[in-house]
């Protein structure tokens, strides 16, 4: 979101802005995502002694971190581009 305002404030289009945000966010966004998912990944599918206690955590924490990054990459840009129609008929 910060990306997208400040791309906004330097004359950018919205919609030029949001996938400028982005395309410049998009890396960082995966590989922390990708690393917390695949670190809870062997506690969830692995069985052993004490496991049972902590599937329930890691399931929470693994669909918490796949939905949240849905929202962030499909939900959010979707959101920014909202107000781009009236925005254009004003100018």
């Amino acid at each position: 979101m910060h990306q997208t305002r400040s791309a906004e404030r330097e004359g950018l289009a919205r919609r030029d802005a949001v996938e400028q945000a982005i395309h410049l966010r998009l890396r960082p966004i995966l590989m922390s995502t990708l690393t917390s998912i695949f670190g809870m990944l062997p506690l969830l599918v692995m069985p052993g002694a004490g496991t049972e206690l902590y599937r329930g955590l890691a399931a929470v924490i693994v669909g918490g971190m796949v939905i949240s990054t849905l929202f962030t990459l499909i939900l959010l840009p979707a959101l920014l581009r909202l107000g781009e129609e009236k925005r254009l008929a004003q100018a």
